[in-house]
């Protein structure tokens, strides 16, 4: 019988164990219980306004998606943790030219209603 003792990761926000460093490590970068990717817009703001563009190839499969989020109470355009995650931290991609982070407290935070969260998962 063979018994191998290995070093395992766990990520400190959610528990996921990998037995990589660097793995774990990038991971913990954009977990979404990580604190700094909490953002409160994502609380059912209803200033928050979502656009999904996608493009499609001459075959009608969609080739990729861009969700352009919006918040009309400060009249800006942002971008999540999720976008970090897909592209980068390049902060000079041109994705994110003219875009500000989504922000971890805002004041001009408003709740839904529960009657438009379940209107918006409809």
């Amino acid at each position: 019988m063979k018994v191998a003792l290995e070093k395992v990761y766990q990520c400190e926000h959610c528990g996921k164990k990998t037995r990589s460093a660097s793995t774990t490590s990038r991971h913990e970068k954009f977990c979404r219980l990580n604190p700094i990717n909490k953002h409160i817009c994502f609380e059912y703001c209803v200033h928050l306004k979502k656009q999904v563009d996608t493009r499609w190839s001459e075959d009608g499969e969609p080739l990729d998606w861009v969700t352009h989020m919006t918040c009309t109470a400060l009249n800006k355009k942002m971008y999540s943790y999720l976008f970090e995650k897909r592209i980068g931290l390049d902060k000079d991609h041109p994705y994110i030219k003219g875009l500000e982070r989504m922000p971890l407290d805002c004041n001009k935070f408003l709740s839904m209603t529960e009657h438009e969260k379940q209107d918006k998962h409809r």
